[in-house]
């Protein structure tokens, strides 16, 4: 079996990370560089640093749905690897600021992590809790919350592209 960085899920992960980079660089003034693996993966601390001059540092985790469309929900990770028992993203997230891509609903949803972290148990009250397709030996399960739910609670900011 494929590991998950062998996917078209993962490689088209991958593009909008670098759209989103661009026109944040250009449209946003922003300066971008990725986060160390140890920021990454150990601290939590999302995927890229965002710098502007005179302006507090931004650690930004990406996140992009390209079933939204299709779904009418976002998928909110719980469960990164379930035999693994590691905890999804919006548990361990210590990112300032998660940019949440639905690419085919020509929007960005900028989240904060800390929020959604402390909404989790209400949301698991109403909403289902699903596991994604099988990872290279694993499974991820995330909560589907529809989107017009999530825009009117959960979001800060909702970007059209």
């Amino acid at each position: 079996m494929k590991s998950i960085t062998e996917t078209p899920e993962f490689d088209s992960g991958k593009a909008w990370e670098i759209i989103a980079n661009l026109y944040f660089h250009k449209y946003r003034g922003w300066d971008i560089k990725p986060t160390t693996t140890r920021q990454e993966r150990v601290e939590c601390r999302g995927d890229y640093i965002y710098t502007k001059p005179g302006v507090r540092d931004l650690y930004v985790e990406h996140k992009a749905d390209f079933e939204a469309l299709r779904t009418g929900n976002i998928f909110l990770e719980t469960v990164s690897v379930d035999n693994a028992n590691k905890k999804g993203w919006i548990y361990t997230s210590t990112a300032d600021t998660v940019l949440y891509a639905l690419p085919f609903n020509h929007k960005v949803l900028v989240c904060s992590p800390q929020r959604l972290n402390g909404e989790i148990e209400s949301l698991r009250r109403q909403f289902r809790e699903v596991p994604t397709y099988k990872n290279d030996g694993y499974i991820t399960r995330g909560l589907l919350v529809p989107i017009e739910y999530a825009i009117k609670n959960l979001v800060e900011q909702v970007i059209e592209i």
